[in-house]
């Protein structure tokens, strides 16, 4: 991005499923940016059953206005997320600053068990991550406020993140790159199986955000993740992303996986974490 005194110049997102969106989520959408700060341009809904065209149709709007020099960067926020005021100028702020690509807030999952949708990619398996960040490993003083795969040990990985609280910039070569057919690249998609394992029918998914995280990847944009950001992620209550907290200090149920692939075990403040 080259320096200019111009403020950032942004379009903001929220895809929803149906038109109830939790009150913080739409105070958020209204309160991103704080004055000084970055420049919204552009405020635009899009809902419907089909989460991954909710997405798409944004994603698309958003390259559209930026082919019109209108904005250089796209902020989506999800309509169960309530992040601080002034999210979208911390995010761009630590994209700017480490020159990433995408950059997104680390969100818990709607359980007790601490998993967060943040985590490292299995390349061997797109139904199963190598492993999923708790939010004890998040709050561990070994992981930086704002951290890569490399910073987890496992640079030649994908950083797996989610799309409820995130930035992209959409002046980068990979946000156009098209397959052989014409087909965007970077775009939303969610894809299914079931699969016989031990005997036992499986279900698998692989679901838009970490798709989308691997074509980053594959793509060499820089994608990163950060604490710095506080938010709640809403469904039967709040499940706050600033402290430490949760059933499992790692992801127990990827065990297998990673210990098999040898992901680093670090200690902090006498509590073990396998990243």
């Amino acid at each position: 991005m080259k320096q200019t005194s111009e403020k950032p110049r942004v379009f903001l997102a929220m895809p929803h499923y149906t038109a109830h969106i939790h009150m913080a989520a739409a105070q958020a959408f209204f309160t991103s940016y704080t004055v000084g700060g970055v420049r919204v341009v552009r405020q635009q809904t899009w809902g419907g059953s089909l989460l991954a065209k909710s997405f798409n149709m944004l994603w698309a709007m958003a390259l559209a206005s930026n082919e019109k020099d209108e904005c250089e960067w796209f902020a989506m926020l999800h309509a169960d997320i309530g992040p601080e005021g002034g999210w979208v100028d911390k995010l761009i702020q630590e994209a700017i600053v480490n020159d990433a690509d995408v950059v997104s807030a680390c969100i818990p999952l709607k359980n007790a068990k601490g998993l967060t949708s943040t985590g490292i990619d299995d390349p061997d398996d797109e139904f199963q991550p190598l492993r999923r960040l708790t939010m004890r490993e998040v709050h561990s003083q070994m992981v930086p406020l704002t951290f890569s795969a490399a910073d987890l040990g496992q640079p030649d990985h994908a950083l797996l993140v989610n799309t409820g609280c995130f930035v992209a910039r959409l002046d980068r070569p990979w946000c156009r790159a098209t397959d052989q057919r014409g087909h965007l690249l970077s775009t939303f998609s969610i894809d299914d199986r079931i699969k016989r394992i031990d005997g036992v029918w499986n279900v698998g998914v692989s679901p838009e955000d970490w798709r989308w995280s691997r074509m980053l990847h594959r793509a060499g944009a820089k994608v990163m993740a950060t604490k710095k950001v506080v938010a709640n992620h809403f469904g039967e209550t709040g499940y706050r992303n600033d402290a430490a907290w949760g059933q499992y200090r790692n992801d127990e149920e990827t065990q297998n996986v990673w210990q098999s692939k040898g992901c680093r075990i670090i200690t902090d403040d006498a509590e073990q974490y396998a990243i």
